[in-house]
């Protein structure tokens, strides 16, 4: 919704259904590689690759860098719906929030380098109505396939309300997972991050 906001990013990446879990466009593939040059993505990233508890089904779920499902949605989401042709923009921007550590320019010098064009492409790893939910990602539960008239009520209610908790539920009864205050927000449920926003907002909370 940032990258919106500011003018660098549209919705039309979120028009038509994707499957993440393999991107497909050469575009897509760069874009996420350059992600993973953020130091908390990279975290995000491993943390199923290094985890000894992760059993034989669970790793089944994400390829060599680890669960990369949501990075790849969004370089989908940037090569679809870019504003912009500079990708070092994009990154400049998402790396002022914060919310993905340190970055690394030199690593992704050598992937997108200075030069290099984004080329918007609306159809990057379309995949047709009937085959969306043809290939398994775990706990995918980003919005896509939302049609031509997006707006930021109709995302936050298929990210939230109609699809994202009730998913995530399910994920963390199925693997046995537990969420608790000590644990850092990407490892945490949604409900509880939920209920801790709820409580700042009404004042709960000092």
């Amino acid at each position: 919704m940032y990258l919106t906001d500011i003018g660098l990013l549209t919705y039309e990446g979120l028009h038509d259904p994707m499957d993440p879990s393999r991107p497909r466009d050469k575009q897509v593939q760069k874009v996420a590689g350059a992600f993973m040059c953020f130091k908390n993505i990279q975290k995000f990233t491993e943390n199923w690759r290094k985890d000894p508890d992760i059993s034989s089904f669970e790793s089944f779920f994400y390829e060599m860098d680890g669960y990369t499902t949501p990075v790849d949605w969004l370089a989908i989401i940037i090569v679809r719906g870019a504003a912009v042709e500079d990708l070092h923009t994009i990154m400049d921007r998402i790396e002022s929030c914060g919310e993905f550590g340190t970055f690394d320019r030199g690593k992704l010098e050598k992937i997108w380098g200075e030069k290099d064009v984004l080329q918007r492409n609306s159809g990057a790893d379309v995949v047709p109505r009937w085959a969306e939910h043809g290939a398994p990602v775990v706990a995918f539960w980003l919005p896509h396939n939302l049609g031509s008239n997006v707006t930021r009520v109709l995302i936050y209610e298929t990210f939230d309300t109609k699809f994202f908790v009730d998913f995530e539920d399910l994920v963390f009864r199925f693997f046995g997972w537990e969420s608790g205050l000590n644990l850092p927000n990407h490892m945490r449920h949604a409900l509880d991050i939920k209920r801790d926003v709820q409580d700042v907002e009404n004042g709960r909370f000092s």
